[in-house]
C-alpha cells in the first residue's frame, strides 16, 4: 500500500454502500406487518427498565415496517450484516433491588446477546439523518436503526439522562449540570441539543486538496534502539532521538532526508527525554527528563553535547517540571533566551539569560531566573501546555479542562476555562493565530474554538476575556466503532495542526497518532461540520478522516514546516514508527 494509500479506505463510507442496500431490499419486500412498536408517547418510563423498540420474540425475525434494526459488523469481510429485522433495546438498573447502591444502567439487546454498561467505553455514537445508532463491545461492532426521527431522539434521550446518571453518579437535571459543568456550560452537554450553532465560522478558505498519495520513501535504515520522538526544524534540519541518540535529517520540499550523522547527548543518561525544545534560532535544544524533572538539559546541536544544566529554583527551593513550551509558536526559530514550565499545581515563565555570562561550564552551579508565575495550592492538575503566534498560553489539565491565559508575562489567572468533559488532556497544540485549540485525550481529540461574539455581535477573545455563557462547545475528533475495533484499544497521542508560523496563513490538517495508525482530519471540514453525528453526551463528532497503516506502532506524525510543502502544495507529512522514518520527497531535477 502507498503512503497515502490509505485515504481510499472502504470505511470512509457506511450506510450508502451496496453492501447493505442488498439486505435491506429483502428485508422490504418481505414486510407484511406494519406494526409500529413502542414509543415515547405509548409509555411512561419505568424506574426499573425502559423498553424503546417493539416486537415479541416470536416476532422478532418477521420484517415489519417502524422495527428496530439491528446489525454486526464482519471484521473479516469489511460488511455489516443484518442480525435482526425487529429488536428491542432496554435500559435497566443493575442496582435496582439495592436500596444502598446507587443506580446503574445498562444497556440489554437481546437479539444480539448484548447487555453492558453504560458508559463511555462503548463509544457510542448517533448519527441523527440515518437514525443510526453505533457501538462497540467485547463481542463486536453494533448497529441498530430506527425506522422514525422520533424512536431515535427519544433513544437519545434516556441514553443521555443515563450516561449522565453512570458517570457523575446524580440525576441528568439542569441543577447537577451546573454543578458538574459549571453555570456556562450547563444544558449544552447531555440534552437533545446538537447543532453546534456556537460555532459559526466563515468559509472563505478554498478546498484543500488531499496529500499527495504516492511515493513512500522510508528514509533511513532500520534502527536497533527503538526511536521515542521526533522534533520538526523550521530551518533545514529536524531530528529524531532514540535513547540518548540524536539522529539529524535534512529538510526538503515534501519531506525529509537521512544525513546519515548522528550524535549522543552526554549527562542525561540512556533513557530518552521527556520533552525537548528547539531554540536559539535552532542551534540549541533545551530536554527535560522524567527521572530528573527539576534539571533543564542545555544542548548545543552544532557540538553534540549538553553545554549547561539549570536548576528550576524558586525562594531556593528546587521544583520539578512536568512540561516546557517556548515563549510563543516559533520562537524556535528566534533568539530567544525565555521558556515556559509548569507542574501540577504550578506555571511559571523562566529567563535563561545568566547575570555573569553565558554558561558554558557544567562545574558550575546554574538556575533559571524564575520571572513570573502562579503556585496554586491545589486542584489545578496542569498536564500540558501549548502556546500562540502571540505569547498567549492554553493549559490543560489531567481532570480534563483547558484554560486560556492572555499574557506569559504573569500567568496569574485563566481568561477562560473550558469545563473538562473527558479525561485527562495529555497532549496541546493551539493554531498560530490562537483561535483554536486541539487537545489530546486517549479516547477522542477534542477542538475547541477559543472566540465568540457578544449580544452585540462584537468578537469575544477568550485569552483576554472570559467566554462565559457565549463559550463554544468542543468537537470531537473520534474513530468510528468499527475502526476502533480494527486499531484496539490504543490511546490518540499528539494532535496537532499543521506547522504554521506565519500570520495570515492557515492550518490545513490536524494529525495524530493512533496504534499503527496515523489519522487526519481537513481541519476546513472539522469547522464546518454540523451536528448530524454525536457523542459523549452531545458533543459534535466528526468521522471523516483518513487513515494509513504502518507494519509496527506509530511513534509520531507530524507536518514539516510550511516552508516545505510540495510544489503541489500538498502538506508534507513524517511518521516515527518504532525502528523506521517515512516522508515523501521530491525529485528536485
Amino acid at each position: 500500500m502507498s503512503f497515502w494509500g490509505a485515504f481510499q479506505t472502504a470505511r470512509d463510507y457506511f450506510w450508502s454502500s451496496e453492501r447493505v442496500e442488498g439486505q435491506e431490499e429483502k428485508v422490504k419486500a418481505e414486510s407484511k406487518d406494519m406494526s409500529a412498536g413502542w414509543g415515547p408517547d405509548d409509555a411512561a418510563e419505568s424506574l426499573a427498565k425502559v423498553h424503546i423498540g417493539g416486537g415479541t420474540s416470536s416476532q422478532q425475525q418477521q420484517p415489519k415496517a417502524g422495527a428496530i434494526e439491528l446489525f454486526k459488523y464482519d471484521m473479516v469481510a469489511g460488511m455489516w450484516k443484518l442480525i435482526s429485522a425487529s429488536c428491542e433495546p432496554e435500559y435497566y438498573d443493575e442496582n435496582d433491588d439495592s436500596e444502598t447502591k446507587a443506580p446503574l444502567w445498562r444497556l440489554e439487546i437481546s437479539e444480539g446477546n448484548i447487555d453492558v454498561p453504560i458508559s463511555d467505553d462503548l463509544d457510542l455514537q448517533l448519527r441523527s439523518s440515518e437514525c443510526r445508532v453505533t457501538f462497540i463491545t467485547s463481542k463486536g461492532v453494533w448497529a441498530i436503526r430506527f425506522p422514525s426521527k422520533e424512536r431515535f431522539s427519544f433513544f437519545r434521550k434516556i441514553y443521555f439522562d443515563k450516561l449522565f446518571e453512570n458517570t457523575y453518579n446524580c440525576e441528568n437535571t439542569e441543577a447537577n449540570q451546573r454543578s458538574v459543568f459549571g453555570k456556562d456550560l450547563a444544558g449544552k452537554l447531555f440534552t437533545e441539543q446538537s447543532d453546534p450553532m456556537d460555532w459559526e465560522v466563515s468559509d472563505d478558505e478554498s478546498e484543500v486538496a488531499a496529500p499527495k498519495k504516492e511515493g513512500e520513501q522510508k528514509t533511513a535504515q532500520p534502527t536497533e534502539t527503538p526511536i521515542s520522538a521526533m522534533q520538526m526544524g523550521i530551518g533545514d534540519r529536524s531530528y529524531m532521538f532514540r535513547g540518548n541518540h540524536v539522529d539529524v535529517f535534512e529538510n526538503k520540499r515534501g519531506g525529509v532526508e537521512t544525513k546519515g550523522t548522528s550524535f549522543a547527548l552526554n549527562r542525561i543518561g540512556d533513557d530518552a527525554p521527556s520533552k525537548l525544545l528547539l531554540g536559539n534560532n535552532e542551534t540549541r535544544m533545551n530536554i527535560l527528563m522524567e527521572d530528573r524533572n527539576s534539571t533543564l538539559f542545555h544542548a548545543d546541536i552544532e557540538t553534540g553535547k549538553v553545554v549547561s544544566e539549570w536548576k528550576f529554583e524558586k525562594d531556593g527551593v528546587e521544583v520539578p517540571m512536568a512540561d516546557i513550551a517556548t515563549r510563543c509558536k516559533g520562537a524556535q526559530n528566534e533568539d530567544d533566551a525565555t521558556l515556559l514550565s509548569l507542574d501540577k499545581n504550578r506555571l511559571c515563565r523562566w529567563d535563561m539569560r545568566d547575570p555573569s555570562g553565558v554558561v558554558e561550564d557544567l562545574s558550575k552551579d546554574a538556575v533559571l531566573d524564575y520571572v513570573t508565575g502562579k503556585d496554586y495550592s491545589k486542584g489545578t492538575n496542569f498536564s500540558c501546555m501549548a502556546t500562540a503566534g502571540d505569547g498567549s498560553v492554553a493549559v490543560g489539565s489531567s481532570d480534563g479542562k483547558v484554560r486560556l491565559y492572555n499574557d506569559n508575562q504573569k500567568l496569574t489567572r485563566a481568561s477562560t476555562a473550558f469545563p473538562a468533559v473527558a479525561a485527562k488532556v495529555t497532549a496541546l497544540d493551539v493554531t498560530f493565530d490562537g483561535q483554536w485549540v486541539v487537545a489530546t485525550t486517549d479516547k477522542f481529540i477534542q477542538v475547541l474554538k477559543t472566540s465568540s461574539k457578544d449580544d452585540q455581535g462584537k468578537i469575544i477573545n477568550g485569552y483576554k476575556k472570559s467566554l462565559g455563557a457565549k463559550q463554544p462547545r468542543p468537537k470531537l475528533l473520534r474513530l468510528k466503532p468499527e475502526d476502533q475495533a480494527v486499531v484496539g484499544q490504543h490511546p490518540f497521542k499528539n494532535a496537532k495542526f499543521t506547522f504554521v508560523t506565519e500570520a495570515n496563513r492557515q492550518e490545513r490538517w490536524i494529525v495524530a497518532s493512533c496504534g499503527s495508525y496515523t489519522i487526519l482530519w481537513n481541519f476546513r471540514k472539522v469547522k464546518l461540520s454540523k451536528g448530524d453525528v454525536t457523542s459523549h453526551g452531545g458533543l459534535t463528532t466528526v468521522t471523516d478522516y483518513h487513515m494509513i497503516e504502518k507494519a509496527e506502532h506509530v511513534v509520531d506524525s507530524a507536518f514539516m514546516h510550511d516552508n516545505y510543502i510540495s510544489r503541489r502544495g500538498d502538506p508534507s507529512l513524517v511518521v516515527a514508527t518504532d525502528h523506521h522514518i517515512y516522508s515523501t520527497l521530491e525529485d528536485d531535477n
